[in-house]
């Protein structure tokens, strides 16, 4: 069985679309957190797509956002390697605001040196190494230029939970 899990929004047309802040770019590329702030923030949210709030958004293909329902599943577990930023979702015509958070987890450097590609400096498989991993549940791997993030099965079993009884919606995992 799979110990570390790819979590991934599912895109549908229900769901809404989000595009981040230009201010956030640069913090997220390399989880950069001196260059972010704690100060909240407003989206206004795209009407060219759903009106339904899934639990987990990434937006522009690199800024992650989880609900508040989300972020309190995370304390719950004593996560705390997040940077976190207060982030208020509006959507104008319809009078409708929902708590999100700005939620960047750190890059690690935990991935097996061993199938890193020397020639073209590139992962051609991804083994990560549990002890550079440490005690964090949920990261982004440092040294690769994507923007994936990881979760342990334990994290990613504890989510899944919560979909299966409903609770939660809009997050699916792809095994490693």
């Amino acid at each position: 069985m799979a110990r570390y899990f790819i979590m991934k929004p599912i895109i549908s047309d229900n769901f809404i679309r989000i595009s981040a802040p230009k201010e956030l770019q640069k913090g997220c590329m390399n989880s950069e957190f001196q260059y972010l702030d704690h100060k909240p923030m407003e989206i206004i949210v795209s009407l060219d797509y759903g009106t339904d709030f899934p639990d987990y958004i990434i937006g522009d293909g690199y800024a992650p956002f989880i609900s508040d329902k989300l972020r309190r599943l995370f304390e719950k577990e004593g996560i705390c390697n997040l940077f976190y930023k207060k982030t208020s979702l509006i959507m104008e015509d319809f009078d409708i605001e929902e708590l999100y958070w700005f939620a960047l987890p750190p890059r690690i450097n935990c991935l097996d040196p061993e199938y890193i590609d020397p020639d073209m400096g590139i992962a051609t498989e991804i083994h990560i190494l549990d002890e550079n991993v440490g005690n964090y549940q949920i990261f982004k791997l440092a040294g690769v230029g994507n923007h994936d993030v990881i979760v342990t099965s334990y994290l990613k079993n504890m989510i899944q939970e919560e979909i299966e009884a409903r609770k939660m919606k809009g997050i699916r995992f792809k095994p490693l």
